[in-house]
């Protein structure tokens, strides 16, 4: 038994880096192939276990993300309000600084979740039955508020988020486009910011490890925020990590050390709720859980908590593997030249498209590309652009 957990853990360890460290690939790939396979691997491998190492996987995958976004600006949907920040650290030649405020906000979120992990179900349960009839309803307040939230232009504000909502509608309904979360979250996000350092023919400076200095009163208040905003938002379909960071700073007004760490709190706290969500009203959140409601048919608090103990043992693995990756991307960053490490970026995530979406996610690539450069050329805020899933969802519930 012993070792069977040993060779789980150590499993998630490794699936986790891999998708973490490497733009585009998401661990709903994994999640997608174990729940392709779930009659062998109910067969062969016990499901408890099956589903210790896609927790860790998660857990570890929650962590590394922050590497690529920060340091590559390649985001995924639990990332996106992290690249400018980070970006930001990254020409101070601090990414490595922003990477540590991002895991002190993670392992918080890790550990609030774990500690507050027998009451939530009870809270979880009794929001989600007295909301789900008025989901839809809340979602659209929910998105007018972030429109107005904007200080630029919400014109242009309304427009992306019409725009990729629509382009959402669309690809997240074709039957045969495979992945189509890459493309379009590769296309609205990433590339656009890509595409910008290389017409701004942007310099990174050498990149040195440096050690935060963090406010206590900062740390207690980016927890907290994570805290009730990531429980929130965790509930409702569609609305995750960069909705609640975007309330979260509204309401405690944090920014730069502070939006790092609450990002990464409401990050980890997002991908925890996952288990929670599950357990406490039978609906997984994010891809991972999905596979996991598929192995494990049974709901009892004992897998509930043993699961809760599983990513808590495996929170300083993903800690140290985090930082080690950090320090090594530091030296990797002062040895390339970054408009040629860009150029890079742009050719595999194009290529990574056509072998795991086709041509047709290559168009989708493209068109989200195109919308993601609107909002970099309006300079508003870019957490507009997830219409993409909150316009499909607003759909679903309101129709």
């Amino acid at each position: 038994m012993f070792i069977e957990l040993i060779i789980a853990m150590s499993m998630g360890v490794f699936l986790g880096f891999i998708t973490g460290v490497i733009p585009g690939l998401h661990i709903n790939l994994i999640s997608t192939l174990v729940i392709a396979n779930v009659i062998f691997l109910k067969s062969n491998f016990d499901p408890l276990y099956t589903s210790v190492a896609i927790v860790v996987m998660s857990l570890v995958n929650n962590f590394v993300d922050f590497i690529p976004s920060c340091y590559l600006g390649a985001p995924n949907e639990e990332t996106i309000l992290t690249v400018l920040p980070g970006h930001r650290y990254l020409k101070q030649g601090k990414a490595h600084e922003a990477i540590l405020l991002a895991v002190i906000g993670s392992s918080l979120g890790v550990i609030l979740i774990a500690f507050l992990s027998i009451p939530l179900l009870a809270i979880v349960k009794g929001i989600y039955e007295k909301i789900k009839s008025s989901l839809g309803i809340i979602l659209i307040i929910v998105v007018i508020i972030l429109l107005v939230k904007e200080r630029k232009s919400k014109f242009f504000a309304f427009l992306v988020f019409l725009l990729s909502g629509i382009l959402g509608l669309i690809v997240l309904n074709m039957p045969t486009l495979k992945e189509p979360l890459l493309p379009l979250l590769a296309g609205l996000f990433g590339i656009p910011n890509m595409l910008m350092s290389l017409q701004n023919k942007e310099k990174i400076p050498k990149q040195v490890i440096t050690f935060p200095e963090i406010n206590k009163i900062t740390v207690v208040k980016a927890g907290l925020s994570s805290l009730i905003s990531g429980t929130l938002f965790s509930i409702l379909p569609a609305l995750g990590p960069s909705q609640a960071a975007i309330l979260g700073s509204e309401i405690t007004k944090l920014k730069n050390k502070g939006f790092m760490i609450l990002s990464g709190s409401i990050n980890a706290i997002n991908m925890m709720f996952g288990l929670v969500t599950f357990f406490a009203i039978g609906k997984p959140r994010n891809g991972p859980i999905v596979a996991v409601s598929k192995l494990i048919a049974n709901t009892d608090i004992k897998v509930f908590l043993f699961l809760i103990v599983v990513a808590i043992v495996a929170l300083p693995v993903a800690i140290l593997v985090t930082l080690y990756t950090s320090r090594m991307f530091v030296g990797l960053m002062n040895k390339l030249n970054y408009k040629i490490m860009n150029i890079t970026i742009l050719i595999f995530l194009i290529i990574i498209t056509i072998i795991l979406s086709k041509w047709l996610g290559l168009l989708v690539l493209i068109i989200a590309a195109s919308i993601g450069l609107v909002c970099h050329g309006a300079d508003i805020q870019k957490s507009h652009l997830m219409g993409v899933l909150m316009v499909p969802v607003i759909g679903f519930f309101m129709v």
